[in-house]
């Protein structure tokens, strides 16, 4: 919950200090400070709109620090120090552990959220005012902290700092008497998606088992996890206590493991993609309650095969005068032996039980000869070819999930959904910018209105280069900065409204720092 409680101190930089090229470091600082200034300046409009709620009928005869506020600001004060460590320490292996530059995004939208918790205990007498949003805290700090431990190669260091934090979270819990805090909203979401595909699942065996002796055995047993799921969702919905949910989750697991087993042996491709969504789903749900996940060997072979079974379906739908026609025609058979080379490599280690280590450097041969064969048959013109080839993509996918391996090459497809949420996020802004000013005859009124139709124009323009796939990463970098200063130039107008408009725009822009936040360090060096 509280890693990353980090008052941080940083002198803003001028938009004409940012012409010339900053370092990491200063971008980190800068984008933290960003956030804490959009979500302290959120919260405090909010508070003088909206009165704060008193935690019983007294609190208002509170005036004095509650023994237990005291308490919480030492506490917070020693969040503060250790979580300034582990961000230290984390940045210090951003090379030795590539993982961990995909969670900087995570990691400074929770410091700031934190930071503006502790300024708010020096404020309030009345330690059950903090209650809620220690609550969303938790929520936040626990997955990232099961994500951050899944990291192979950190420190020792590291992780004993991630676990200190964990018994901070342990010690504020015990204060307020509550049980750890998991996103219900994320995970009610998942086990709806989990019965809906095992319902799927099994119209694909009515049909694809239909000459199998054990086609009504496998039903049921496919009828039984999918009740089972249907006691989870309920379980969620009724917001039960976590042991409870997790007890409950553990028993389909038990129930689900051992027909996926027996499917393996099935070479049906619509009973394979329908167990992919539902191991996919079982691992987003097995991430939201914190389940530490064992490696199964067995599966790690069955999806190899899968995926050089996946390379020769795309070999046959893909005639030899098209293979001729591809730009680099000449690396496609040795890019297709390297692929089946290092397939051939990683199923050899697994059945040595060699250690997980030397499995997961085995994978990345995978990983990145699977880059090159993507693009060298990417041009291809076939619309069949082109469908395996995505399913080789799944398939490459589904290893890494089941190696549990973070992915760290670069996701465009994850850009192109933030950046299309920024452009959505920017015309609502320019609309708002523009009534608010159509009332309230500020003097900067013309500079403000300029800011917001040029902030509007580079959202949509970024979102056009975003989403051609020539475009490097370089470029969409300078593109990301262009845009961040845009919007710090456009937010220090917009953050002097005093009229009752103010409180949208303090919502809209709290949802578009974060976004710039995670497009900025998606694309960090």
């Amino acid at each position: 919950m509280l890693l990353l409680l980090a008052i941080v101190s940083v002198p803003m930089k001028s938009a004409e200090a940012q012409t010339r090229p900053i370092d990491r470091r200063d971008m980190v600082d800068d984008l933290l400070k960003s956030l804490i200034e959009t979500e302290t300046d959120r919260r405090e409009y909010r508070r003088s709109t909206f009165p704060e709620p008193r935690a019983t009928p007294a609190a208002r005869v509170i005036d004095a620090p509650t023994e237990q506020m005291l308490s919480m600001r030492r506490a917070l004060d020693g969040v503060s120090r250790d979580a300034d460590r582990l961000a230290t320490l984390l940045d210090a292996q951003r090379d030795r552990a590539p993982e961990v530059r995909v969670f900087l995004g995570d990691v400074l939208k929770l410091r700031a959220r934190v930071s503006v918790l502790a300024q708010r205990a020096r404020t309030l007498n009345d330690h059950r005012l903090l209650q809620e949003d220690l609550k969303a805290l938790d929520r936040e700090w626990r997955i990232l902290a099961y994500r951050l431990t899944r990291i192979r190669g950190l420190s020792r260091e590291t992780t004993d700092q991630i676990e200190r934090l964990n018994q901070y979270a342990k010690a504020i819990g015990q204060v307020y008497e509550m049980d750890p805090q998991i996103d219900h909203g994320a995970l009610l979401r998942q086990t709806a998606t989990l019965t809906s595909d095992l319902q799927n699942l099994q119209q694909d065996m009515e049909v694809e088992l239909e000459s199998s002796p054990d086609r009504s055995e496998l039903l049921l047993m496919a009828r039984r996890a999918q009740q089972q799921a249907d006691l989870v969702t309920g379980f969620v919905l009724d917001r039960q206590p976590y042991s409870t949910v997790v007890s409950e989750y553990q028993k389909f697991q038990r129930l689900w493991y051992p027909l996926s087993t027996r499917l393996r042996t099935n070479s049906s491709t619509y009973l394979e993609r329908s167990v992919r969504r539902i191991r996919h789903a079982d691992e987003e749900i097995h991430e939201l309650l914190w389940i530490p996940r064992k490696m199964d060997s067995e599966q790690l072979v069955h999806l190899t095969n899968l995926l050089k079974s996946d390379v020769d379906e795309f070999f046959s739908r893909a005639p030899l005068k098209l293979l001729i026609g591809l730009p680099r025609a000449n690396e496609a058979l040795p890019t297709a032996d390297q692929f089946y080379g290092v397939c051939e490599h990683f199923i050899d280690s697994v059945n040595r039980n060699e250690s997980m280590d030397s499995l997961v450097d085995a994978y990345r041969y995978i990983d990145s000869a699977w880059i090159t064969f993507h693009d060298v048959f990417r041009p291809l013109q076939s619309p069949a070819a082109q469908r395996v080839l995505a399913e080789i993509e799944h398939s490459v996918n589904s290893l890494r999930d089941s190696m549990q391996v973070t992915d760290t090459s670069f996701d465009r497809r994850q850009l192109l959904e933030r950046a299309a949420a920024l452009e959505n996020l920017a015309e609502h802004m320019d609309l708002d910018t523009r009534m608010w000013l159509s009332r309230d005859p500020v003097s900067f009124r013309n500079e403000c209105l300029q800011e917001s139709a040029a902030f509007q124009r580079t959202a949509a323009d970024f979102h056009r280069v975003a989403s051609d796939r020539n475009t490097t990463v370089a470029q969409l970098q300078l593109a990301s900065d262009r845009l961040y200063e845009n919007w710090r130039r456009l937010y220090r107008y917009v953050s002097r409204c005093n009229t009752d408009d103010r409180a949208h725009l303090a919502r809209l822009a709290s949802q578009i720092t974060p976004t710039l936040v995670e497009i900025r360090t998606q694309l960090v060096p």
